[in-house]
């Protein structure tokens, strides 16, 4: 059905919940558009159902705002609830800290409806700092869901392409058509307050393999609300070891891009040559060399490929052979 189908995920998530909605009650140029708002409480211990319905009903909308629950937890489970829940034909995944700027909805549709063999389209988050933010933070800005996006990068000389989570917007066909042709994910994303990830990237990986395209549009404007306690240099430097640790998951779809890719992964080889990654990125940190960055940056390098050798030391062989869904070329 044609419309725009907004699905927030939340995990305790009602101190979030209000301003987010408040920048969707002041959606324009949606008169003549269906459009929808579905909440997925995803195991919450604390109010945000009740925060979502009182919240919107202070707005008197006609848009419907419903509320369902996934007990399972997992950013992947509650998007796939929120996609199996709604009625639209357009997807927009937009976090609980979110606020989409007054046109988003009518933008999002109409490019969706104009780009058919578009499967995702990555919007331009703005952040928006509780508090100044640390003199450092520019370093590690791109492992958070802000600024431009030109995430493109060659694999075995094909140009692969994809974009944050935050404010993607999606196609329901796409997404039909890949359960279609068996798609089982890999990467189940954060759940509650783990910070491993990947869903976002294997999502845009397995578009791409089915032919659809992964685009950036600089029309979708959101702010992301960065509160105080993901400015501490403990937060940023767990989430960088996290994203490290993710992006190993994703070794399946490079494999099937690139066949000089071996399975089984990790193996002994992979190990030890991560080992070495780190063991340079460590001496580094001692080193006042400038080729290799700021203290700051080295400290950033280092912690990502920390997170990668975790991975291979705790996870040999796990990927023996392609599944199902990545077998078929």
């Amino acid at each position: 059905m044609r419309g725009v189908s907004v699905i927030i995920c939340c995990y305790n998530s009602a101190g979030r919940l209000p301003n987010t909605l408040f920048y969707l009650s002041k959606q324009t140029q949606t008169i003549d558009l269906n459009w929808e708002i579905v909440i997925v409480d995803n195991a919450s211990i604390d109010e945000t159902s009740q925060v979502a319905f009182h919240e919107w009903k202070k707005y008197k909308s006609k848009i419907s705002l419903r509320v369902v629950n996934e007990p399972k937890q997992g950013q992947f489970y509650a998007r796939e609830r929120g996609i199996s829940e709604s009625i639209y034909d357009t997807l927009v995944f937009c976090d609980d800290d979110n606020w989409l700027e007054e046109n988003f909805v009518s933008i999002a549709n109409g490019l969706m409806a104009s780009n058919p063999r578009v499967g995702a389209i990555g919007g331009l988050g703005k952040p928006f700092f509780e508090a100044s933010p640390p003199k450092w933070f520019s370093v590690f800005i791109g492992f958070f869901a802000i600024g431009e996006q030109n995430s493109n990068f060659s694999i075995n000389g094909r140009e692969l392409s994809f974009v944050y989570g935050a404010g993607m917007v999606v196609s329901r066909a796409a997404i039909n058509e890949l359960k279609n042709q068996g798609f089982t994910p890999i990467t189940t994303g954060r759940s509650g307050k783990r910070l491993v990830s990947g869903d976002d990237t294997e999502l845009c990986y397995a578009l791409q393999k089915i032919g659809y395209l992964i685009v950036y549009s600089n029309q979708l404007k959101f702010l992301h609300f960065m509160p105080t306690r993901r400015l501490t240099l403990f937060y940023v430097l767990r989430l960088v070891f996290a994203i490290g640790y993710s992006s190993e998951y994703l070794f399946p779809y490079k494999a099937w891009f690139d066949p000089s890719f071996h399975f089984p992964y990790p193996n002994t080889k992979s190990f030890f040559s991560t080992l070495f990654e780190a063991l340079k990125s460590l001496l580094a940190l001692f080193l006042p060399i400038s080729r290799y960055g700021s203290y700051i940056e080295k400290l950033r390098n280092f912690m990502f490929v920390m997170g990668s050798l975790q991975f291979q030391f705790l996870n040999q062989s796990l990927f023996k052979k392609f599944n199902s869904f990545l077998s078929h070329r």
